[in-house]
């Protein structure tokens, strides 16, 4: 068979209860292949042999994952100041049609890395549809990418207070000046990474204005990212 050719019904049948058993065990054991599995869930309906293929592939990942790889934190705990949070986010496949409303799927990736060395710990994975109907790739990158940045500052946040202590709150620190202060400024600060595959995104979110051909909604988001970024 060709890879493009639709599969039959005792293929069908056997990649459903594949996938399930792959979906159950990356959602308890392996979320950094949760991903993969959200994709092929979504490939039931017009199933072809490519996907086949690729289901194949994803359980021989897992049988050859490491068991220690979900251990690997306490590895990257070496200096305060190597520890970084990166956020991979990407989205795709929403309606081009105006008249269509349809979400987009969407997804990201958080780990715990360190500055010097490859080990990554994977703190949090989410695959699903968008938060909002979408009709163009800028739209869906850009809702990815705001939820994403939003969660990797939450992560970072939780990984100073488990460094330095827990910090008062908002009203204590807004009263104060917490920020400026001694205890404020010794803290360790952990840097966030984002990556994205959307030039358009990054180019507008660092342009020094918003460009006036952005629609309302659009320019919302852009603004939403930029908060995000100055935090």
């Amino acid at each position: 068979k060709r890879r493009q050719d639709s599969a039959t019904v005792p293929e069908v049948s056997q990649f459903r209860s594949v996938l399930g058993k792959t979906a159950w065990y990356t959602q308890h054991h392996a979320q950094e292949f949760l991903y993969e599995t959200s994709r092929l869930q979504g490939r039931v309906s017009t199933l072809e042999v490519q996907d086949l293929f690729d289901v194949n592939k994803l359980v021989r990942s897992l049988k050859h994952k490491d068991s220690r790889y979900m251990h690997s934190l306490p590895k990257l705990r070496g200096e305060d100041d190597d520890l970084r949070i990166t956020v991979v986010c990407d989205g795709g496949n929403g309606s081009q049609d105006a008249e269509d409303d349809k979400k987009a799927q969407s997804g990201y990736f958080i780990a715990l890395t360190s500055a010097v060395g490859s080990e990554c710990g994977v703190v949090y994975v989410r695959s699903g549809r968008a938060k909002r109907v979408t009709h163009d790739s800028f739209d869906i990158e850009t809702i990815t990418g705001v939820e994403a940045v939003d969660a990797g500052l939450a992560c970072a946040a939780l990984v100073e207070e488990f460094l330095a202590g827990p910090m008062p709150s908002m009203k204590v620190r807004a009263m104060i000046g917490w920020l400026q202060t001694e205890e404020g400024l010794s803290r360790p600060k952990v840097p966030l990474r984002v990556y994205t595959d959307c030039n358009s995104l990054t180019v507008n979110v660092r342009a020094p204005k918003t460009v006036r051909k952005l629609s309302r909604r659009r320019a919302v988001d852009v603004a939403d990212l930029r908060e995000c970024v100055a935090l």
